[in-house]
């Protein structure tokens, strides 16, 4: 069943008879009114999913190769004006099982791009909206679906339903995002990192905060990686700019590109 953030709402039904003045004396109390009918009030693009499970387990994120790439970073020419970089690229081992962030139906499997790279560009339908094709996708790229698993696939919350066909020299992207147009086109890109539950929130931001942001190679990844021939992470190591150190999610549009 595809989690929706919804509620219901009673619709009431009054059949009155001679309202056109007060009621004659002695006449009978008028029976209470009694919920007729119901209507459900889907997602919307004003309240994005939480309570998401980590769509890969913190401990398998790997710093052996590609760096971390944050939320909201603009990184080369191509993220200018569309807010930054709109998901977390996460480099891991092989065959690292990719979690379902929440109940939802799989409604768009294709390949991922860039085409060099292993894997399919996979969308997660986990809140839909009261439009056909729209509503909050999960988009997972580079995963090879698990056996069985298909357009159309409906799986639970914290449900490995694909792995990672990538070294850990390439990085799985993880996108959230309110969608339209069938569920291709992407706005209202959301840091996922904020919609985790609570443990699993404190959970993965411990793991960052504690192993991988402090490890040499994070440190050398950020310092180096160049796109355009500008350094667009470097910056964000400086305690004087940023004092909260190096994060997973920042404002859209963040440039600190030198």
């Amino acid at each position: 069943m595809i989690g929706r953030q919804s509620s219901r709402i009673g619709v009431v039904v009054v059949i009155c008879s001679g309202c056109a003045g007060a009621n004659p004396a002695n006449a009978p109390a008028a029976p209470s009114p009694t919920p007729t009918s119901t209507q459900t009030i889907l997602a919307t693009r004003a309240i994005p999913p939480n309570n998401l499970v980590a769509p890969i387990d913190p401990r398998a994120i790997s710093l052996a190769g590609a760096p971390i790439n944050p939320f909201g970073i603009v990184r080369s020419a191509l993220d200018q004006g569309s807010g930054g970089h709109p998901g977390i690229d996460l480099p891991s081992a092989a065959g690292t099982p990719v979690l379902a962030v929440a109940a939802g139906r799989i409604v768009t499997v294709g390949q991922a791009e860039p085409y060099h790279l292993a894997g399919q560009e996979v969308r997660l339908l986990i809140g839909e909206g009261s439009e056909a094709g729209t509503g909050w996708v999960f988009l997972y790229t580079h995963v090879t679906l698990a056996a069985g698993i298909h357009i159309g696939t409906e799986v639970a919350a914290g449900q490995p339903f694909a792995n990672s066909p990538l070294s850990p020299s390439d990085g799985n992207h993880f996108e959230l995002a309110w969608v339209f147009n069938d569920f291709r086109v992407h706005q209202d890109r959301t840091c996922w990192v904020h919609q985790l539950n609570g443990a699993e929130r404190t959970s993965f931001e411990e793991h960052f905060n504690t192993v991988l942001r402090i490890d040499p190679r994070f440190i050398d990844g950020w310092m180096t990686m160049t796109f355009d021939g500008r350094f667009a992470f470097r910056a964000l190591l400086d305690t004087q700019l940023f004092p909260e150190g190096a994060q997973l999610c920042y404002p859209p549009g963040t440039d600190v590109r030198k």
